[in-house]
């Protein structure tokens, strides 16, 4: 990894200059000040982008004044480059990208850029960032038309892309380790808001219970980010008011107005619809399937005596669990085919007379609709399909389908239920 300096050195006659409020020796060249301002010793590389035009007209004064200013040791050299701007462009994006190895990091100087050149030294900051991974430290422009003659970092402006990716992989895969990322290596007043430590945490604990399935945490988790980020909205505007925007919208409908009741009412059942449908558009169908089945199960819960499902998350809610087990069972089986242990007999007998309600409301039918499938899927991917046959293998290729198909049929079971209150509120 090397820290790396790349600047482009135009053909007009510079007159001498002192940037920074005349705190640096006076030059012709940006350059030149830039690395007395940083330190003869600084970088490790230094590439000045030069055009045959250029280099004739300030190649041999650059290279004296950078002389004078640079280590014995600094590797400095002048890259030639065409300016012919109809047909060359792609290759000064390729020699931009030779410049850099992976992981270095890199200034920028963009002060003297040829024609639409700023244009391709944008594309290629971008790619190298991705494919290279290296560390853009700052995009330098010497403003010397302005009083004092500062020399400007305009860095940000090349990470808001990063910032807009981050937010993308949140809310695309639930993948929060590029907004981690950005916050703890970015200082720009731009992105504040997305570099609060409190919304970070918030997120990444979002992000893990979403790709952990944990259906019972998911609404408290959501409203917690979703909180932060109203908060957030409230004291931001521009780029990043309009990327929390974006999380806001996706991940709203995951959060409730009010704490979850711990019991397996209309919120419970809505906010794991709400739940399928997130990990569905994400493509995580295996943590898909796998909500479907525990809000299947769920739902026979309902059948249950009531002190078990009291509180899903004390002693008698792990024994509606249990009863979640044998009305999955129930379901995936017609009745000639049950086959329960003695343990689980009274379990059944409990659940028989709730299982005849749905039979007679034609919502048993539903179920078996789609239960073999979502079964299937669900185990099909718990075993990395390693012995599926070829009517299986069918399923995963048309998975997205089946998928929405299941979360479709499920909404209309649970919206029945609401409306025979069999679902309370």
């Amino acid at each position: 990894m090397s820290k790396v300096f790349i600047s482009f050195l135009g053909k007009s006659k510079y007159s001498p200059e002192k940037y920074n409020d005349g705190k640096l020796s006076e030059t012709r060249y940006v350059q030149s000040a830039i690395v007395e301002k940083c330190g003869g010793a600084f970088f490790d590389k230094i590439r000045i982008l030069v055009t045959k035009d250029s280099y004739n007209q300030n190649g041999t004064m650059l290279k004296e004044e950078l002389e004078k200013r640079l280590a014995p040791d600094v590797d400095f050299q002048m890259v030639h480059i065409s300016d012919d701007l109809v047909n060359d462009q792609w290759k000064w994006f390729e020699t931009i990208l030779d410049l850099v190895d992976l992981h270095d990091k890199v200034w920028f100087d963009m002060t003297h850029g040829y024609r639409a050149f700023s244009i391709v030294l944008s594309a290629a900051l971008s790619f190298i960032q991705k494919t290279k991974n290296i560390q853009l430290m700052a995009v330098y422009y010497g403003a010397y038309e302005a009083p004092g003659k500062p020399i400007i970092d305009m860095k940000g402006f090349y990470q808001i892309n990063q910032w807009a990716d981050g937010v993308s992989d949140l809310i695309e895969s639930a993948d929060t380790s590029r907004l981690a990322m950005l916050s703890e290596n970015t200082s720009i007043d731009t992105f504040s808001a997305l570099r609060d430590k409190s919304l970070i945490s918030a997120l990444n604990d979002l992000s893990r219970i979403i790709k952990n399935v944990d259906v019972n945490n998911i609404a408290a988790k959501a409203g917690k980010a979703l909180a932060l980020i109203a908060e957030k909205r409230k004291t931001c505007s521009g780029a990043d008011s309009q990327l929390l925007e974006l999380v806001m919208d996706k991940f709203s409908t995951l959060a409730q107005s009010c704490l979850p009741s711990g019991k397996y009412d209309s919120s419970y059942f809505t906010t794991q619809l709400a739940f399928i449908e997130l990990l569905n558009r994400h493509g995580f169908y295996m943590q898909s399937f796998t909500v479907m089945r525990e809000c299947i199960g769920s739902i026979g819960v309902l059948g249950a005596e009531e002190k078990h499902k009291r509180n899903m998350n004390n002693g008698d809610g792990r024994k509606g669990r249990r009863a979640a087990e044998v009305f999955l069972v129930m379901v995936q089986n017609k009745e000639e085919k049950w086959d329960f242990k003695e343990d689980r007999l009274v379990l059944k007998d409990m659940l028989k007379p709730f299982y005849d309600t749905l039979v007679k409301k034609g919502i048993m039918e539903k179920f078996r609709s789609i239960i073999k499938t979502l079964v299937d899927l669900r185990n099909g991917f718990d075993h990395c399909w390693t012995s599926a046959g070829p009517e299986k293998r069918k399923l995963l290729e048309e998975v997205q389908v089946h998928a929405e198909n299941c979360h479709k049929i499920l909404a209309q079971i649970i919206g029945e239920l609401m409306e025979n209150q069999i679902i309370c509120e």
